[in-house]
């Protein structure tokens, strides 16, 4: 060898090792990028005060609203990665319960198969590939869609992914905090707090959520490119015979590829012109997007590692979801039920060619829209009477067939309940009990232990909310059922004592978690002097 080709070897071998550390460095600056946008998002949810964090948890109580909100949001932004990770966010910092968050999961694992589909689209004007290119295409949506149509009502009648996970949490943690809000017992490693590095103080909780998911969205696309450039890269003409050599393969280089890309779209997207072009069967092809469902939930994993036990258990939820789609679907008779589907949607869209347009409409938007306004709950309502230290109030108790929701409607003193049809009411509070959550009065109780606190933020300022004591029976048996309890929980703000007689330093609720009842409210001032006291004097069943 000649000194020159001596020197060209440690030229390219110079130029591969800066190669590989700028990737490196890519890599480590977008995953960096990633988590300071989950610990920003995270910070935002949490300053989210009264409404706004109440109205999220009651649209997503409805399983279908959920599934629609997670499908669509997962289609716009083309994204389960940046979606679930939102979700997990929104999930730790108390926004968003577990059980409503799984059908969003659900969705967005639908929402994600958009992409593939598109793809096959493409091939609309090449005849002989256009049937396999749509039925590799559809194969990823029919097994999510087949999977979710027997898991969700599993999940929404009994719990079924929701209690199974916050299982497994409490299996795998090694200690437990009473902070249920931020407490997370097995931290896979610390990091640093980067949102509070940041000028957060005057700035809208909306805009810096926004500002958090334009990054987190930055975040996951780089990051994708880059690993995408280091797994996939030159080496896709290989592809073909060392990735689907076998099904086991195939399972495990989907699952590995996946995990290394966080993006499901982009690898189920690889194998529509590999299926199109007759190089790899849609047979072989299956075990490949079973295991790119599993590898994509690493990012829920990533963006829940460092933030709480609620956290943790929506991530087990959605490897739960995923896991168990791929074990019913990998059994003798049940394996070639996506396979069977997606080839004779292939043939049905190859001979009508607006079929494949109608089916993205219908499944992306018309079903979901459908499926809400069938889920719309009839109600009833019954009248909760209050003795304030202003007077009377009249709250009426709307209702609906779910358990989980109703709302409470107040009425200015002075209006009778036969006038309540053409009253203006003076306020309107949802109220419902999804999971550990119950929210009453724009104020979100957790069912916890006595002793166990959580941090929040209100009009008033923040505060930390402490569930102090179980209360004795006696003390409200007449609004109480038999199976019912009383909890004091007591809301302490962190503002320095003032001679402001008129501000408010705690307020203290006995609340009935089970039956939705607040039973008696006060309003104390620094000095320790009750400014308000309402106590619920009867209530009247209403038509």
């Amino acid at each position: 060898m000649s000194v020159q080709d001596l020197a060209n070897e440690s030229v390219d071998s110079r130029d591969k090792t800066k190669s590989i550390l700028r990737k490196v460095l890519a890599i480590s600056a977008n995953l960096i990028l990633f988590l300071l946008a989950i610990d920003l998002m995270g910070s935002s949810f949490k300053l989210l005060g009264g409404d706004a964090a109440e109205n999220i948890l009651l649209v997503t109580s409805n399983p279908f609203i959920g599934l629609f909100i997670g499908l669509l949001m997962t289609a716009i932004i083309q994204s389960s990665s940046t979606s679930t990770s939102l979700m997990v966010t929104a999930v730790a910092s108390g926004s968003l319960s577990v059980t409503s968050a799984i059908p969003m999961v659900m969705g967005a694992n639908i929402g994600t198969t958009l992409t593939s589909t598109i793809v096959a689209l493409g091939y609309i004007t090449q005849k002989k590939e256009f049937r396999k290119a749509i039925s590799a295409g559809t194969l990823h949506d029919i097994f999510n869609i087949l999977v979710t149509i027997i898991l969700l009502p599993l999940e929404y009648y009994y719990g079924f992914l929701s209690n199974l996970s916050q299982e497994l949490v409490q299996l795998l943690a090694f200690n437990h905090t009473t902070s249920p809000g931020d407490s997370f017992s097995f931290r896979l490693w610390e990091i640093l707090p980067f949102s509070k590095l940041l000028p957060t103080g005057n700035i809208s909780p909306i805009i810096l959520i926004i500002v958090a998911f334009a990054l987190l969205m930055i975040a996951v696309k780089y990051l994708s490119r880059s690993l995408s450039s280091i797994l996939i890269g030159q080496s896709r003409d290989r592809m073909q015979t060392y990735l689907f050599g076998s099904s086991k393969r195939s399972f495990i280089w989907g699952t590995l590829i996946t995990a290394g890309v966080q993006s499901s779209s982009v690898t189920t997207s690889l194998i529509v012109p590999f299926v199109a072009t007759g190089k790899v069967s849609l047979r072989n092809a299956a075990p490949f997007v079973m295991g790119a469902n599993i590898g994509t939930t690493i990012t829920a994993f990533i963006a829940a590692s460092f933030r709480s036990e609620a956290a943790i258990a929506l991530a087990l939820a959605h490897l739960l979801f995923n896991l168990i789609g791929v074990i019913l679907f990998s059994l003798p008779y049940l394996r070639e039920v996506p396979i069977y589907l997606a080839s004779q949607f292939g043939v049905l869209t190859n001979r009508v060619r607006l079929f494949g347009f109608l089916y993205i409409i219908l499944t992306f938007f018309l079903l979901p829209f459908s499926l809400i306004k069938l889920s719309e709950q009839d109600t009833h309502s019954h009248l909760l009477r209050y003795q304030t230290t202003q007077g009377n109030l009249l709250v009426e108790s709307k209702e609906f067939r779910d358990p989980r929701m109703n709302y409470w409607v107040e009425y200015a003193p002075g209006v009778a309940p036969a006038e309540f049809e053409s009253a203006e009411p003076k306020r309107i509070y949802p109220v419902f009990h999804d999971g550990n959550i119950v929210v009453m009065m724009n104020n979100r109780f957790l069912e916890v232990q006595p002793g166990e606190c959580w941090e929040g933020a209100d009009e008033r300022g923040t505060f930390t909310m402490c569930m102090e004591q179980e209360v004795e029976d006696d003390q409200f048996e007449e609004h109480l059922t038999k199976s019912s309890h009383a909890q004091l929980y007591i809301k302490t703000y962190h503002t320095h004592p003032t001679a402001d007689s008129s501000r408010v330093s705690q307020e203290l609720f006995w609340v009935s978690l089970s039956q939705k009842l607040i039973l008696r409210y006060e309003r104390k001032n620094s000095q320790g002097n009750v400014l308000f006291t309402q106590s619920l004097e009867s209530i009247e069943v209403g038509d």
